[in-house]
C-alpha cells in the first residue's frame, strides 16, 4: 500500500493531480488522501474534494491515462460556451 496526496493547487487546466508519497513531483501544498492499494481509489477519494482530479503522469500513470480517456470520450461534464447554433432555414 502507498500513501497518496492531492495537490491543493490546480494545474493551469484546472486539474488537481494525485501523487504517491515517493513521487519526485509531490507538491508542498497538498492534502493527504491516506493509504491505498491502487491509484484509482486515491483518485476517487480526491474527487470528493476536487471533482477534476487525476493521477500524476509519473507516479500514477494508469490513473492519469484513464482520466484523459474519460475526458476525451466526453464523460466528464463540460460547460458549453454560448448558445447552440442551428443551421439557417433556406427558403
Amino acid at each position: 500500500m502507498h500513501r497518496y496526496y492531492v495537490n491543493r493547487n490546480p494545474s493551469p487546466d484546472g486539474v488537481h493531480e494525485v501523487h504517491r508519497a515517493d513521487c519526485p513531483f509531490v507538491p508542498f501544498v497538498r492534502q493527504e488522501l491516506g493509504l491505498h492499494r491502487h491509484c484509482a481509489t486515491a483518485v476517487e477519494t480526491a474527487q470528493r474534494h476536487y471533482p477534476h482530479s487525476r493521477g500524476c503522469f509519473w507516479c500514477s500513470k494508469a490513473c492519469h491515462a484513464r482520466a484523459q480517456a474519460a475526458d476525451v470520450a466526453g464523460t466528464r461534464t463540460r460547460r458549453r460556451i454560448g448558445p447552440r447554433r442551428l443551421p439557417a432555414a433556406n427558403g
